[in-house]
């Protein structure tokens, strides 16, 4: 495989334009009908997206879980100046269909283990669905085989899905967090 080659948002969002080569098998689970539950925000809204969470040992997320443990760890940690070496042992695929929802939120849940966050998108044959960050003022519109990476303190939310059903798997890069000073961007290099 050639080199993956990240680009850079606001706050430091990596987006890795076709890093799913492949999505096919994990689409393919996604589109099970069984096994789905509610999300978190099952208890705010009942109008909530769906989940299935998957061990990353299944070989349909091999692919998935290579990309994870080496280029998207090596990318965050060389971005950051970090030198994490885990991830979270699942996947969870979440379905979102027009008129669900998740509101915004941080994925940390107040866990120091969850350095980032790890959205793949599956397909890109339905309408809105972009990942917003309020605060940074940044939209990642979705299509299928990008792959975004996020400090997992960041607020986001999906943006309403207006026809269709969208998919993402999403998983998280672990570590212990030694303090604020980790987020801060980097000064450029001349």
């Amino acid at each position: 495989m050639g080199a993956l080659t990240p680009v850079e948002g606001a706050g430091g969002i990596l987006e890795f334009p076709d890093a799913l080569t492949d999505t096919q098998a994990l689409l393919d689970l996604a589109r099970e009908p069984d096994g789905w539950q509610p999300t978190a925000n099952a208890s705010v809204t009942d109008k909530h997206a769906n989940m299935r969470t998957l061990e990353m040992t299944l070989p349909a997320l091999a692919p998935y879980r290579a990309l994870v443990e080496g280029r998207l760890l090596d990318a965050a940690n060389t971005r950051w100046g970090l030198a994490l070496r885990e991830h979270l042992p699942q996947a969870h695929l979440v379905r979102y269909e027009p008129g669900q929802m998740y509101p915004p939120h941080f994925d940390h849940l107040g866990t120091p283990e969850r350095f980032f966050t790890v959205i793949g998108y599956l397909n890109d044959d339905y309408q809105g669905g972009a990942t917003v960050f309020p605060d940074l003022d940044l939209r990642i519109e979705p299509r299928a085989g990008k792959v975004a990476v996020f400090p997992s303190h960041y607020c986001h939310y999906p943006a309403d899905v207006t026809s269709g059903t969208k998919y993402v798997a999403v998983t998280f890069l672990l570590g212990r967090r030694p303090g604020p000073r980790v987020f801060r961007l980097p000064t450029p290099r001349p």
